[in-house]
């Protein structure tokens, strides 16, 4: 094979691997308990005062017939360190009420404040350390009645 042709095909298995490893902007199941699925995808949220930020966004989706109130914690692992393991207090607990069968999504807020459905990935315009492991700890539910659904 010639020079040209074998630079051509490094140039292609280069461009492809790169492609293939971008991060996927669809949504991805990483959790599922007592009919509550959790998933999650990563955005570039662009916030009035800081940019440069990548969030997990996360997808609740109730699959029971009732309606429902569901608290959990979070478990963030940055670069493989689990950094709130154990701590289990009122500040990290997150509370979502969701009707049967009905999903919540997190999303980029522009004043960048924060809901139970999104957690910091990474910052993409600096070398720091991400998010590399996300789990979903005890999760509890009670039974609701939601007036508007």
């Amino acid at each position: 094979m010639n020079l040209s042709k074998q630079l051509l095909t490094l140039c292609v298995l280069f461009i492809s691997g790169f492609i293939f490893s971008q991060e996927t902007n669809e949504w991805k199941q990483f959790h599922s308990q007592d009919g509550f699925v959790f998933y999650k995808k990563y955005a570039e949220c662009k916030f009035q005062d800081i940019q440069g930020q990548s969030w997990a966004l996360i997808k609740l989706e109730n699959t029971n017939d009732f309606d429902a109130k569901v608290d959990f914690y979070y478990e963030t692992y940055l670069d493989g360190q689990c950094m709130d393991c154990g701590n289990y207090s009122q500040e990290k607990l997150k509370v979502v009420s969701l009707p049967a069968g009905a999903a919540k999504e997190g999303f980029c807020k522009p004043d960048g404040r924060r809901g139970p459905l999104d957690v910091f990935h990474k910052f993409t315009l600096v070398k720091a350390r991400e998010l590399t492991d996300l789990k979903v700890v005890n999760l509890t539910f009670e039974k609701i009645k939601i007036k508007d659904k």
